[in-house]
């Protein structure tokens, strides 16, 4: 029995090494990779053993043969699609189906002539985490995209209610051009999206560079923003419901002087003598001491609410939404109210046809404050001095910031009607025809309304009639679309071809009604029927087209090699006949070099490389300027001696140059995408946008008989820069993270101004009666564009005066002797967002900022200087003074000590008259401060209720939250908010008292029934 045993134990221990040694035994494996959509091989695929750098790749048909072991894992990958891990478990051959990775399938952007898989982009494209802007309560959803993506500067015209956003993509390439980026909404090209609610949206993407911006060349030059709305789907009926309310205040107050400081400072510009201070302090006891900014100011409300539903058939699907916004801002009688309702209906005539119509319509009133002009109302908390009485002997508001916040009415009504209509018709599985037609139609009634001595500052004569304006601006627009594709997959190769043909039309109409009436006291009079002095009425009909064709094609070779090219050709009416049409071709290439280098590397999961180049154009000027218009109003004398008869004609009013065209950019740009562990997600762009023959007005010698200044293509631009984007996305138990940033580096620099390289000017500073600053902002050969110029200080003299630096030391100081003083362009643009969540807590937190721009604050004048105006309460310790003796007079004993022997260490001139301060009215660097700044921009706290609840309260989902909004801000910048929007291009960062952001709380809540 023991003989037996052992030979049983050798036995077993002889196969158990035999079969070691088969499993150690290598041999060939061969297999085939298929495509389940085409039931095809697919060629590229890469096979790696696990553990090990041992791997191969499909050929043309899918087959591979490798040298494995039986006891081996292969790892079977392809872009685009779900990777596998497959045991060899001792076959030979081998079949394995790679399924579509359908969260790859489901990243695609949305160009407006079709739909590009990420894996097949070439080009500087950017896409919106929708979930992260739609509870943000802001009233222009571009206001949301602020520091979210590389490259694109969001600034808001102001804090007003309503007011509009300015968004700069990769710097400015015009100088008296417009900027702004074009706007593409469900495929069709709209003037503005300052209508539209986030709960509306599905999509927005971000076209940066020329490899997709192309597309739309003619108006692409200073980037695309292409929004896809969302639709419903087939299912029950879904209804979801969203609401927020919040309130808001300022969260900057300067510490403005009261009637005691301002009566001290008065005295000093007045000599500082015992007797005149001591006049003015005596008063205190029956001076009024009014806190204009309070007055004005207010806690300002914030709320919005949206409904919607959605459902459908396999046939026809709906979806039907309204939303309500409505802002009091932090400025009495500012406000605004928008009501939108948005209908998307889409039918599946037969399999092949698909018809989907879109209506949106919305309703707007703003309340607007004078808060952008030279008579700003935030200027005029400054001006006026503490010590003015509210009422007059009557009983009336007098001339005071309460007066022109409570009295002035700006008024407008605002109504949007976008319609747009689809055709679809699938002709093959391969071949798709589209056919769009949008129609805009925006109306704009303006009612304006001033009382006597309201319109203008204190220090200009009141007016003594009332001022009554009426204006309405409707624009008309139309446009359609006919568009083909063809898309193929061939072996693992995709191909895709689009044609497109487009026709575009605008019409505006504009009138404009103004009166004055002595029946001022009440608005209730303010009619146009009352008014008998100075009637005025005017208006006049503009009207432009364009049509072109488009042409795009890409090619991506086994996932791992893209190339695109486009080409777009179009004609404009706002050039003359022989200089319509513009030629916009692009071409760009990617390439996944993690396939080829690194294939199956599990640090560089994707390494993509792209590069592209581009021309783009821009039309957007005035219509008519290659054409020499004519007005009416000329008067003519016909006759002889003394007979003379007198009639009115028509003359020349504006040179037109009919040699004018296209504006080009030309776009290069090279960027890296690389995907590490799976978790670290890093985006690096390198670009150049290079304008050339800008639409800029050139000044012609008055001898010729007119001030107009006709446009030229003349002049070059440059803006340089790199783009950083890096994400971290991870989870950790019940712990999510998603950590984003990003920023920016930029340079604008101009190259070329025409033949003599003569400067433009702009940013004209009347800043207040008898002082004229005139141009503060020089543009040049050689730097930004609309950078600041003027005199640069050099310390005090030992009159209390600047001391202006001779540049060019002639001895003299005189107009030569400005130079450079900042821009208001940044160099650096920055963001983040934190965004964790926790079970059923979610916490987000975005922070945004700027560097390197500066801001001209007229305010300076008022607020650091004297001119009978309030000022800073600080500047009573900078401001030079002489040692001044106050003893034995009436002054209280703690300001005559406070001057007693001067200022040792003033940084401020002395105080002076409003007729005699050469220190403060010459544009200066006194007045050009950094408005650098990092604000956190807005932070969030969520809870999502579990289905516990939701299955007590019928709901299928439920959430409520906390917001707050410009928590806080850092910044050197002295004014009342660093974001300075004004003017754009030569006259952008000169604030006059601009309506500042406010900070705002909120709470809110997101249900689904």
């Amino acid at each position: 029995m023991q003989l037996k045993a052992l030979n049983l134990y050798f036995l077993l221990a002889f196969m158990a090494l035999l079969g070691y040694a088969q499993d150690a035994e290598s041999y060939t494996l061969k297999g085939k990779i298929i495509d389940p959509d085409i039931n095809e091989g697919l060629p590229g695929a890469t096979i790696m053993v696990e553990g090990t750098t041992t791997g191969t790749i499909t050929d043309f048909d899918g087959n591979f043969s490798l040298t494995v072991k039986s006891n081996d894992v292969l790892n079977v990958t392809f872009v685009g699609y779900t990777p596998q891990s497959i045991p060899v478990n001792g076959r030979s051959d081998i079949e394995v189906i790679l399924q579509p990775d359908v969260t790859a399938l489901d990243e695609v952007v949305v160009t407006g002539y079709g739909e590009i898989s990420k894996s097949d982009l070439t080009g500087a494209v950017s896409s919106v985490d929708i979930d992260e802007i739609k509870n943000v309560a802001v009233s222009d959803v571009s206001q949301a995209l602020q520091g979210r993506i590389a490259g694109v500067q969001v600034t808001p015209n102001s804090g007003s209610p309503g007011a509009g956003t300015a968004i700069r993509i990769r710097g400015v390439g015009t100088i008296t051009g417009d900027a702004s980026p074009l706007y593409v909404v469900d495929g069709v090209v709209v003037n503005e999206i300052n209508y539209l609610s986030q709960n509306d949206i599905k999509s927005i993407e971000i076209m940066k560079d020329a490899s997709v911006a192309s597309l739309y060349g003619s108006r692409a030059a200073n980037g695309v923003v292409v929004i896809q709305t969302k639709q419903g789907s087939a299912g029950d009926v879904k209804i979801n419901v969203t609401s927020q309310y919040g309130l808001q205040n300022l969260w900057n107050e300067p510490d403005l002087m009261n009637t005691s400081e301002f009566f001290q400072l008065k005295g000093l510009a007045n000599g500082g003598s015992p007797e005149v201070m001591g006049n003015l302090l005596t008063n205190l006891e029956t001076a009024e001491d009014n806190d204009w900014l309070d007055l004005i100011t207010r806690t300002g409300t914030r709320q919005q609410h949206s409904l919607s539903f959605s459902g459908g058939t396999e046939r026809m699907t709906y979806r039907l939404s309204s939303n309500f916004f409505n802002e009091k801002g932090i400025v009495i009688n500012s406000d605004f109210t928008r009501i939108n309702v948005l209908s998307d209906l889409t039918f599946d005539i037969t399999d092949n046809i698909n018809l989907r119509a879109n209506v949106l319509y919305s309703n707007a009133k703003r309340n607007v404050q004078d808060t952008e002009s030279k008579y700003s109302l935030f200027r005029r908390v400054v001006i006026d001095s503490p010590d003015k009485e509210l009422v007059d002997e009557d009983g009336f508001l007098n001339n005071t910031p309460l007066l022109k916040a409570k009295d002035n009415v700006d008024e407008r009504g605002i109504h949007n009607l976008q319609t747009k209509f689809f055709f679809n018709y699938k002709i093959s599985p391969e071949l798709k025809f589209t056919s769009r037609f949008g129609m805009d139609q925006n109306r704009v009634d303006r009612h304006q309304f001033s009382k006597p001595g309201t319109a203008v500052e204190q220090t200009l004569s009141p007016n003594s009639f009332a001022a009554v304006t009426e204006t309405s601006t409707l624009t008309n627009k139309v446009l359609w679309e006919q568009v083909l594709s063809f898309n193929k997959k061939i072996s693992g190769n995709n191909l895709s071809l689009t044609g497109a043909f487009s026709m575009e039309r605008q019409e505006k109409q504009n009138v404009v009604a103004k009166g004055s009436s002595p029946l001022g006291r009440d608005e209730s009079t303010a009619y146009l029927s009352n008014a008998f002095r100075s009637l005025n009425v005017n208006g006049a009909t503009t009207a432009w087209s364009q049509m072109g064709v488009v042409f795009r094609s890409n090619y991506s070779i086994q996932g791992k090699y893209v190339f695109q090219a486009n080409l777009r050709s179009d004609g404009s009416s706002r050039f003359a006949k022989g200089n319509r049409w513009g030629f916009f071709p692009s071409a760009s290439a990617a390439w996944v070099f993690s396939e080829d280098l690194l294939p199956g590397n599990a640090v560089l999961q994707n390494g993509k490389l792209r590069v592209s180049y581009g021309v783009l154009g821009n039309n957007r000027i005035n219509n008519y300027e290659s054409v020499t218009t004519l007005g009416n109003g000329s008067v003519y004398a016909y006759g002889a001696d003394d007979n003379f008869n007198y009639y009115t004609g028509y003359a020349a009013t504006e040179i037109g140059n009919s040699d004018i065209s296209w504006e080009r950019t030309y776009s290069y740009n090279l960027g890296v995408d690389l995907d590490l562990y799976g978790h670290v997600f890093l985006t690096t762009d390198v670009f150049r946008r290079h304008t050339k023959d800008m639409l800029l007005n050139v000044p012609v010698p008055q001898s010729i008989g007119f001030s107009s200044t006709p446009r030229r293509n003349i002049g070059e631009v440059i803006n340089d820069g790199i783009e950083l984007s890096a994400s971290y996305r991870n989870s950790i138990g019940d712990l999510s993270i998603d950590l984003s940033a990003n920023g920016t580096y930029l340079i604008n620099n101009v190259l070329e101004l025409g033949v003599n390289n003569d400067p433009v000017y702009g940013g004209y500073v009347n800043n207040a009666i008898p002082v004229v600053m005139g141009n503060v902002t020089k543009t040049v050969v050689g730097r930004p564009i609309g950078t600041f110029y003027g005199r640069v200080t050099d310390g005090l003299d030992e009159n209390g005066n600047f001391i202006f630096k001779d540049l060019n030391n002639d001895g003299k100081i005189t107009l030569d002797d400005r130079t450079y003083l900042g821009s208001p362009i940044p160099n650096v643009t920055y963001g983040g967002v934190i965004n964790l969540g926790y079970r059923n807590f979610d916490f987000v937190a975005q922070l945004q900022g700027v560097h390197g721009n500066s801001v001209f604050n007229v305010l300076r004048y008022h607020t650091h200087g004297f001119n009978g105006t309030r000022g800073l309460s600080s500047i009573l310790d900078d401001v030079w003074t002489t040692d001044l003796n106050f003893e034995g007079s009436e002054v209280p004993a703690d300001i005559a000590n406070k001057y007693q022997g001067g200022n040792q260490n003033p940084t401020l001139p002395r105080a002076m008259s409003a007729n005699n301060d050469e220190s403060y009215r010459h544009a200066s660097d006194f007045y050009v401060e950094d408005a650098s700044y990092l604000r956190v921009k807005n932070v969030q706290l969520g809870y999502t209720f579990d289905d516990r609840v939701l299955s007590r309260l019928q709901l299928r989902s439920l959430r409520l939250y906390v917001s707050a909004q410009n928590l806080l801000t850092f910044t050197k910048y002295e004014g009342f908010d660093p974001e300075v929007g004004g003017g754009g291009g030569i006259a952008a960062g000169i604030d006059y008292g601009s309506y500042p952001q406010g900070r705002l709380y909120l709470i809110g809540v997101d249900f689904n029934l």
